[in-house]
């Protein structure tokens, strides 16, 4: 099996930013774009524990296929409920925070907020794409199983092989992923600190 590691993705969307926040003399929209902000920061950075856990999933049904512990359809479905179900979690989480820096970009004169904003919306845009990743990946190991029970593909060695494919594909799309990840939290953090915002 291809060797599992950890998901990039959820040190580099969640990673901290929390720098020193000057707080004196705020205006009201001021005060609301630091609200919406903090809210939003802090709602993306309860997601490495769902990356985690999605990521330990796909990597758990794919470990019991090739064990033979799931080999039908039907089987797959009920084990892989948990993971589509943490992925809609993940989603919807997505779009909590997407909301809260949408609503600094409705604020008159919060240029700086704005932009910070706007950089956080793009890395939310990105951890979209690890949802249809893992929506994807989960296909194709159902595809496996199809295949399984068809009888169409058999044998322990044969079966880890088609699996082994369908994670190296989740690991390239992670790698590329998590390259843009990494360059929108330099930029945010950046800005965060050089704005002191």
């Amino acid at each position: 099996m291809v060797k599992r590691f950890r998901w990039p993705l959820a040190l580099l969307l969640c990673g901290a930013l929390a720098l020193a926040t000057v707080a004196t003399g705020c205006d009201t929209a001021t005060t609301e774009a630091r609200e919406f902000m903090e809210q939003g920061d802090v709602i993306l950075s309860g997601l490495g524990l769902k990356i985690d856990s999605m990521f330990e999933g796909a990597w758990g049904l794919s470990n019991e296929i090739a064990e033979g512990k799931i080999a039908s359809g039907s089987r797959y479905e009920s084990a892989a409920v948990f993971v589509s179900a943490d992925n809609d979690e993940y989603k919807r989480q997505l779009d909590n925070a997407k909301g809260e820096f949408e609503k600094i970009l409705k604020l008159d004169g919060m240029d700086d907020y704005a932009e910070y904003a706007q950089l956080r919306l793009d890395s939310i845009e990105n951890a979209y794409r690890f949802s249809d990743a893992l929506s994807a990946t989960l296909d194709d190991i159902s595809g496996v199983v199809v295949r399984i029970e068809s009888g169409e593909l058999a044998g322990g060695e044969a079966i880890a092989t088609e699996l082994d494919q369908v994670l190296l594909v989740l690991q390239e799309k992670d790698k590329e992923i998590s390259a843009e990840a990494a360059a929108l939290l330099g930029k945010a953090g950046k800005l965060k600190e050089d704005k002191e915002l």
